[in-house]
């Protein structure tokens, strides 16, 4: 059963031209404000209600009725009447079946009208609907228009200034940001050349260090043979007799603890002898200060949790490039040996203070 409608009417206005629709709008305004509907649910009403009236424009008989019904609640209701063959596009009804708590389209009816109901609901005033009714009449008819249209445009003005000065502070923010992205663009190209000169300095220490460890290599086999190069063993010796002298005894399968040479023995057993009987070389405070901070800097690398790997990188980079080409090797006796003995130092002081 329909609740039954008691309606209080507002203002009746006959829509012959364009003008009308926008005095439509203001009035429609004007009593969504006296019957306290704002915000949100007004522009929806008034948007819908222009809307329908300049896409019936030209209609015979168009006017719009603007009154206040009460039913359970009270609703804001403006109802569009018009004959002939007009009709509402379709995305317009879709819009505001949406938008609007009530929307409907009835007709033709008896007298060749059509009808379209456009409403929002709104709170009870707490004044009676028939003087709330009246007073809205009595604004309308006193010029409230005129004084609406200017608070519309102070509204308007007010929201134009606010657009701009946020556009002014984005405008200036985005200024900021190119200038620091500029800033960090040349601080990349900057590491990036940073990164391609040491990368130059550590490729050339690495070659001369192939180089030495060649060269190193060379003169121990040559001492190792004396004066000749070392004649290396095959992987599976074959015993020969000669008739000159008598040869060692090979190792039998009775002996699991013996094996044969291997190439790598030969050099493993030269280094031995040419490092045994070295005493504990003074290396320099510094060195041995690199040395620690090379080997922290590695263990640090080596962690996987860690995401600092750019800067761990370029530290162990320099910190490689002042251990080779540090000037102490310069005077040193044995490099490799005393290579190998910073190490140890090194290692042996990280364990003292670890403990």
């Amino acid at each position: 059963m329909t609740p039954r409608r008691s309606a209080h009417d507002v203002l009746t206005i006959a829509l012959r031209k364009p003008g009308d629709v926008i005095t439509l709008r203001r009035c429609t305004q004007s009593m969504c404000r006296a019957a306290g509907l704002t915000g949100s649910p007004l522009v929806r009403l008034t948007t819908v209600v222009s809307e329908a009236g300049e896409h019936l424009l030209g209609a015979p008989g168009l006017s719009a009725h603007l009154c206040l019904e009460e039913t359970d609640t009270v609703m804001v209701t403006v109802r569009i009447h018009w004959r002939g063959d007009h009709r509402p596009p379709s995305p317009l009804l879709s819009a505001a079946g949406r938008l609007l708590d009530d929307s409907r389209l009835t007709g033709p009816h008896d007298d060749g009208r059509h009808e379209l109901v456009l409403a929002q609901r709104t709170a009870a005033p707490a004044a009676s609907l028939g003087d709330l009714a009246a007073d809205v009449r009595a604004n309308l008819a006193d010029g409230g228009t005129a004084a609406d249209l200017i608070e519309v445009l102070r509204t308007q003005n007010g929201q134009l200034l606010a657009a701009l000065e946020e556009s002014q502070r984005q405008q200036e923010e985005l200024q900021r940001l190119n200038a620091e992205l500029e800033e960090t663009n040349a601080g990349v190209m900057a590491l990036y050349s940073e990164l391609a000169g040491e990368l130059q300095a550590t490729n050339t220490g690495v070659v001369a260090l192939y180089a030495e460890l060649e060269d190193k290599s060379r003169r121990l086999e040559l001492a190792n043979g004396h004066g000749r190069p070392v004649r290396r063993l095959p992987a599976h010796p074959r015993p020969r007799r000669r008739p000159s002298r008598q040869r060692p005894r090979l190792p039998s399968s009775r002996h699991p603890q013996q094996r044969l040479a291997r190439p790598h023995d030969v050099t493993i057993n030269s280094n031995t002898r040419s490092n045994a009987g070295v005493d504990a070389t003074p290396f320099p405070d510094e060195l041995l200060q690199t040395q620690a901070a090379f080997n922290a800097t590695y263990a640090a690398l080596a962690a996987s949790h860690r995401r600092d790997t750019i800067a761990l990188r370029r530290r162990l980079l320099r910190l490689s490039v002042r251990l080779w080409w540090h000037p102490y090797w310069n005077t040193a006796h044995s490099v490799p040996a005393a290579r190998t003995q910073l190490r140890q130092l090194a290692r042996t002081g990280e364990a003292a203070r670890a403990a």
